[in-house]
């Protein structure tokens, strides 16, 4: 085995003596396997016959040369990690303790574990204050948004509000209604920001278990709105309010009040209309049907059902149900 060079660092060689012990290690196996080894095969083949020498001869071989391939790769891995090592003492300028002649490997993993340990003290150290001013930040930006809603959602009196919005007139309903149903939208309105999100909406417990809650709720938000207003809140509302006996004889050329019979039955179908075409599909149908009935009934009889309700309300042909037909086929009857 050749000798391994050695580096110079600071007047001092980094070779070490786990290193030539391995070295010596690898030296006695190669001798053990030439002197012993190789010697005891050569003996027993010189003393056997030829028809004796197979299969025997032929696998100690093979093993005598898989033995020498693999004792060379261990001597190329040795040479390898000095060299390493080496480069490594070489880079960093490390010298070795005093007294000692060389740089041993624990010095060297000594010094790297107090550098590793004194990194992780200060990121520790650096990631409590980053989190203590990422806190900060993030509580300065919750204070201004609260001072933000608190000026935008100042209280108002249901009176200053049916006179700023004409709710009463607009929508027909009483001024004792406006503030019940004002008091109701506040009490929704968790952010307290003036407005109502679908979550607000789905903490109804009549809405969580109506099996059309989702599309009522939807039925609130105008298209790519996520927010509603009482304005908005009160319009939709309005749809549910019973049809008065004045307002069954009300004047024909005077705009329908959101509670009419046929407004009603705009919102309804609505409900059914989930991509918003104005015509209800066969599929439509199915899944407004599902969500009211779940797993009561077979999809081959809630099929059924859609194709023999399309059947009588489809009068044009197309397989669809458009609003005039939604109307005709009566499936709601006014209140």
């Amino acid at each position: 085995m050749q000798p391994l060079r050695s580096y110079s660092v600071g007047g001092q060689r980094s070779s070490w003596a786990a290193n030539r012990q391995a070295r010596r290690r690898l030296a006695r196996l190669q001798g053990s396997l030439v002197r012993a080894c190789e010697k005891e095969i050569a003996v027993v083949c010189k003393n056997s016959s030829e028809e004796h020498l197979q299969p025997f001869k032929e696998k100690m071989e093979t093993f005598v040369q898989t033995a020498r391939q693999e004792h060379s790769v261990e001597e190329d891995h040795l040479k390898t990690a000095l060299r390493s090592f080496e480069d490594t003492v070489r880079y960093f300028g490390v010298k070795p303790k005093s007294g000692d002649k060389e740089v041993t490997p624990n010095v060297v993993f000594m010094l790297w574990f107090e550098f590793c340990n004194d990194f992780k003290n200060i990121w520790k150290r650096e990631s409590k204050n980053i989190s203590k001013e990422r806190l900060k930040e993030a509580q300065l930006s919750v204070q201004k948004m609260t001072a933000e809603k608190k000026v935008e959602t100042k209280r108002i009196s249901p009176n200053s509000l049916n006179k700023k919005e004409g709710l009463q007139s607009d929508l027909g309903v009483s001024h004792s209604q406006i503030t019940r149903l004002y008091s109701r939208f506040t009490s929704l309105d968790k952010g307290e920001n003036g407005t109502l999100c679908r979550e607000d909406f789905q903490r109804i417990p009549e809405l969580a278990i109506n099996p059309l809650g989702d599309r009522i709720i939807n039925a609130f938000f105008p298209e790519g709105e996520d927010q509603v207003n009482f304005r908005g809140f009160m319009r939709t509302l309005a749809h549910f309010r019973p049809i008065d006996d004045h307002e069954k004889n009300k004047d024909p050329n005077v705009s329908e009040p959101l509670n009419s019979r046929n407004n009603k039955l705009l919102f309804a179908f609505r409900l059914y209309d989930l991509d918003k075409d104005d015509k209800i599909s066969r599929d439509e149908l199915l899944q407004v049907l599902r969500m009211m009935v779940g797993v009561n009934i077979s999809d081959d009889q809630l099929g059924s059902i859609a194709d023999r309700t399309i059947q009588e309300a489809d009068q044009d042909g197309d397989s669809f149900i458009s609003f005039t037909e939604f109307i005709k086929v009566n499936f709601y009857t006014s209140p």
